[in-house]
C-alpha cells in the first residue's frame, strides 16, 4: 500500500486525518529537502556460502561424561588463536569451538553473509542460514546469535542464559591460517598482512561510496 503522508505537528496525517500505527510498522520514507544529509545503509559482503566459523563453546563436565556426545564433541574443534587479538584470549584456552557453515537462503533470497553499517557504527553481521556439523541434529538457523544460542542450550546446559558476544566469541579464518575474533574484522582492528580484512574494507569503500551516490 503506498499513501501520501505529511509529519504535522508531531503526527503523520494522512488526507487531513491523524493516524497511529501499530508497534513495528514499516514503511519507505522519501524527504524532499536538498539539504538533508543522511547517511546511507548499505551492506558489506563477508563470507560466502560454504565458510566455517567456529564460535567457542564450554562444554558442562556432565556433557563430557556422556557417551552419547562423543560424535559431538569430535565435532567441537581446538583453533589455532593469532595475535593482535581484539579480546582476552586467555578466557578460550579451555574453550571448544563448533565449526559452523554459512549456508544457503530461503528460495528467492540471496546466500551468503555481510555486514550491514549505519552512519559511523560498527557493522551488524547477518546472512542468509548457518548451519551445524551433521552430527549435532540441529535444523539450519537464519543468525549467528541464534546459531550460538542452539550450541549453547546443547553443550552448555550448566549455563542459566545461553547468549553472548557472537564478536567476541564467534572467530573465523585469516589467511595466515589462524583463527581470529569478528570483532577484528568488523572494527578494523586487523594485522595489515591479514588479506580476508584487508578485502573486506576494500569492499567496504566501494560499497559505501556507491551508497552515498545512490543518495544524491
Amino acid at each position: 500500500m503506498k499513501l501520501d503522508v505529511t509529519f504535522t505537528n508531531g503526527a503523520w496525517v494522512i488526507d487531513g486525518n491523524s493516524y497511529t500505527f501499530p508497534e513495528g510498522t514499516v514503511a519507505e520514507l522519501f524527504i524532499q529537502d536538498p539539504n538533508l544529509d543522511i547517511p546511507p545503509r548499505f551492506r558489506v559482503e563477508a563470507f560466502d556460502v560454504g565458510i566455517q566459523l567456529a564460535i567457542a563453546l564450554n562444554p558442562s563436565p556432565a556433557f563430557k561424561l556422556d557417551n552419547a556426545n562423543k560424535g559431538i564433541l569430535k565435532a567441537l574443534k581446538k583453533v589455532a588463536f593469532g595475535e593482535h587479538m581484539d579480546v582476552d584470549i586467555r578466557k578460550f584456552e579451555t574453550y571448544s569451538f563448533a565449526k559452523v557453515s554459512i549456508d544457503v537462503g530461503k528460495k528467492y533470497q540471496p546466500s551468503g553473509s555481510w555486514f550491514e553499517f549505519k552512519e559511523n557504527r560498527p557493522g551488524k553481521f547477518i546472512c542468509s542460514a548457518i548451519s551445524f556439523p551433521e552430527v549435532m541434529e540441529l535444523a539450519p538457523v537464519s543468525s549467528l546469535n541464534h546459531a550460538y544460542t542452539a550450541l549453547s542450550e546443547l553443550i552448555e546446559p550448566q549455563r542459566t542464559s545461553h547468549t553472548g558476544n557472537v564478536y567476541s566469541c564467534v572467530f573465523y579464518e585469516e589467511s595466515d591460517g589462524l583463527w581470529y575474533p569478528l570483532r577484528n574484522l568488523r572494527e578494523k582492528k586487523h594485522h595489515e598482512s591479514h588479506k580476508v580484512a584487508e578485502q573486506f574494507w576494500i569492499r567496504y569503500e566501494q560499497d559505501k561510496q556507491n551508497a552515498f551516490k545512490e543518495t544524491k
